[in-house]
Parts: structure tokens; sequence; C-alpha cells
């Protein structure tokens, strides 16, 4: 199966440099443009009289309404209501010229603290393959037209809420088939919004979809997510579905210049590879949320408590992983699979490493236990052979002393709890530890 790489990225949105023959005429890249070789997928009408066309009845509805609010405050100067006459200025009405009102609209950028032009409409750039693809004839012209016209039709039907506006495709040029998608987000608002009950926000439009930000797959992971990336990869699975059916597999996350003899064939198919690495970053996740805890020189239950949360968290995402592999085939026929754990084996030593730390620690904590033990046997007998009793109330000792005991009595529970549960020692292998059982009994009754 022949490898290619695909692009979806933004345009500037230029719609004379799309559709108009004579002026690409002019640009040095193009040759001989002419309807044969710039090719519109989707029928050409001039974007201004389509915009105008989409918001004329929103902007009727506007006026309408504007109409009635001034009849209405009339109403009530007229009955006496309200004392200063309602001025036409106060009721201003839309021009059905939508485009050329807001062809010019800007709006401050917080971060930069400069003014700047919000478009009037969006575009992108969707290709497939690269020069040398198109010169070697590994992509023909009539793949790339069934592909990305295909594509198109796709991006419409998962995109509801973005109006196309043209999609021209570019044969005239010497680089990668390409297509240029220009479109203007669409959607409808509340009844009670003010102004037109319209919107043209992308990202307003992208969440009323359904779309939550993401994180690019083709570009890198464990970035901030955006809108712009979702449907960047709605795209790309579009243009990786239509490209297999032309028995093209979509080559990504490699460089031709960088690794020129990389077998992309290995790679997964895209919503394999983000669940893939999306399983990776919750098992990072969970993974530092223990080692923060158990690499800390006093733990608390607690503690404890989420270190065991995080690693059964960590182990129920590897058999999550493990029971449902991934794999294909590659150009020899062979299958190959795909598995985390290879990953996780620096941390899977250091968790044996800290296992048999905190078994040392329980050995140490086991003698300084008894000797509080001891120490209260001491004092028992102290008190028995004692002559003459002060006038001290030595059941207030025996009392913290036995506080002290119930304590660590109560820590070794739960140390030896944490043992058992996380480790290959039995019961039997602690009860060594309650050797002196009789010993602790006899100084509770005394």
């Amino acid at each position: 199966m022949i490898e290619m790489s695909a692009t979806v990225t933004a345009g500037k949105g230029n719609e004379r440099h799309n559709h108009d023959l004579e002026y690409r005429a002019t640009l040095d890249n193009v040759h001989n443009p002419n309807t044969a070789n710039v090719i519109e997928l989707i029928s050409y009408v001039s974007y201004k009289e389509q915009i105008n066309n989409l918001m004329k009845p929103f902007i009727d509805e506007y006026n309408q309404r504007t109409e009635k609010r001034y009849k209405a405050a009339w109403e009530r100067f007229n009955s006496g209501l309200i004392k200063t006459k309602p001025r036409k200025r106060d009721y201003k009405k839309l021009d059905y010229d939508y485009w050329s009102d807001h062809i010019d609209d800007k709006k401050l950028n917080p971060e930069t603290k400069k003014e700047e032009i919000i478009p009037i409409f969006r575009s992108l750039i969707i290709g497939i393959g690269d020069k040398n693809d198109r010169d070697s004839i590994k992509l023909t012209e009539e793949q790339a037209k069934t592909i990305l016209t295909n594509t198109i039709e796709e991006v419409k039907k998962a995109f509801p809420s973005f109006y196309i506006l043209g999609a021209t495709m570019h044969l005239d040029e010497e680089g990668f088939y390409h297509v240029h998608l220009d479109y203007k987000p669409f959607y409808a608002k509340d009844l009670d919004a003010k102004g037109l009950l319209v919107g043209t926000g992308f990202d307003t439009a992208m969440e009323k979809m359904g779309f939550k930000p993401e994180q690019s797959i083709i570009n890198g992971r464990d970035k901030v997510p955006l809108l712009f990336n979702a449907m960047r990869n709605k795209i790309y699975y579009i243009l990786e579905e239509q490209m297999a059916k032309e028995k093209i597999r979509m080559q990504y996350n490699v460089s031709k210049t960088k690794d020129p003899n990389k077998d992309s064939s290995k790679n997964q198919r895209l919503r394999d590879w983000q669940e893939t690495q999306d399983k990776v970053r919750e098992l990072q996740h969970e993974k530092n949320k223990a080692i923060d805890i158990i690499e800390k020189d006093t733990t608390s239950p607690e503690d404890v408590t989420v270190a065991i949360t995080a690693l059964e968290n960590i182990d129920s995402t590897l058999k999550e992983v493990m029971e449902s592999p991934k794999s294909r085939l590659d150009k020899n026929k062979v299958v190959v699979t795909f598995s985390l754990l290879d990953q996780l084996q620096s941390f899977i030593k250091l968790i044996r490493e800290k296992f048999a730390y905190i078994l040392n620690m329980l050995d140490i904590y086991k003698e300084n236990y008894w000797k509080v033990q001891n120490e209260l046997d001491n004092l028992t007998d102290h008190l028995e052979n004692c002559e003459v009793i002060p006038k001290i109330d030595y059941k207030i000792i025996l009392k913290s002393h036995e506080k002290e005991l119930s304590s660590a009595n109560e820590k070794l529970a739960r140390l030896e709890k944490f043992v058992l549960d996380n480790s290959n020692l039995t019961k039997k292998d602690l009860d060594a530890i309650k050797n002196n059982k009789r010993s602790i009994e006899r100084g509770r009754e005394r």
C-alpha cells in the first residue's frame, strides 16, 4: 500500500486567489490557469453575495423587532407612561449589506494589546502528499480529485454549523494537490438574545456541534488543547478514510526529510494513535501521583490510600490496553502490535524498590514497638515492688503508656494490611511479629 502525508492547515482566506483566473495568471507559481485546472468543487458564487443572502432573514427579523419596539415606545409616550419622545436614531435598523458593514470589524487582542481584524470568513488548506508524490505520479490527478471531493462532502456532514462558501482545487500550481476550503461559522442564538439571532464565532459554533478542545494528533501532543485542533483532527480522520479507499495509507508523525527511511506502514490508525496517547498520558498522571507519595520521608494513611488508588488505576488501564491490543499489517504482511509496557519498566523497578523500603521500615517499626512494650513492663514491675506508694496516680501514667501502645498497634495494623495487599507476604509470615501477645495482654491487665 502506498504511503503519503496529508495536510490540514489554516489559510489566509483570499477569495481572489482562490477563484479569479485573471489574478491567478499573475502569480509566479501558477501556470495557465483555466476552468480545467482550477476546479470548483462547489459552484462559485461571490462570497459577498452568499454571506449577505445568508444573513438577510436574520436582519429582517431584527428590523421587524426594532420597528415593534419603536411603535411600542410611541404608545407608551402617547399614554403618558414616558415623557420623552422616542427618537428614531435610538431604534436604528440594520442595513442589508452585512458584508460591507463587517468586512473591517476589529477586536482588541488581550495579549498583544493591539487591534486585530475579525475575518468575515475562515479558510482551510487541505492537501495530500507533496510535490514529489505528484511529479512521480505516485498520486494521480484523478485520485486527488476523488479524495478531496469526497473529503469536502464528508466535512459538510461533520460540521453542520459551518456554511461552506467555496472549495477550489488548484491543479495550476506546481506544489502538492490541495483544495482551499472557505467557510463561515453560522449557528442560531437563543430567542432572548440581543442583536441578530445568529452567531458567527468559531469556538461557539464548535461547542454547539459537540466538540471539545483537543490536542493535535499530527503536530505532537501535550500542548494546550484547542477547538481548532478538534476540527483538524476530525478532518484528518476523514482524509485517512478517503485515502484508504484509494489504497493510500496516511503517513503521519514523521518527516520525509528527517526520516527518509521511516516505514509509516507501522503507524496505527489515527483514532488508535490518539487513544494510545491518551492512555499513556493517563498512566503518566497516575504514576506521578504514586511517586509523589512514596518518595516522601513520612507518609500518612491518607497518602497511602491515594498511592494504592493510583496503582490500581495504572493496573486497570494496563489491563484495558492489553485486552484490546492494537495491530496492523506492515508492508511485508507481518502483524505489528503495539504495547505500552516498555514505557513502564523504570516505574515498575521504582515501585519494587519502594516496597523493599517499606518492608525495611516495618522491621524498624516492630523493633520500636517492642521497646515501648518493654518500658511498660518495667514500669509495671516497678510499681508492684514499690513498698511506699507515693501520692502519684499511676493509673494516669499507665493510661498514657497504654494510649501510646494502642497507637503503635493501630499503625502496625495499617502497615500489615498495606504489606499484605501489595506484596507476596502472607499472614503467616507476619504472625512472628505477634509472638509476645501474652505479654501484651498481661501488661494491659496490670
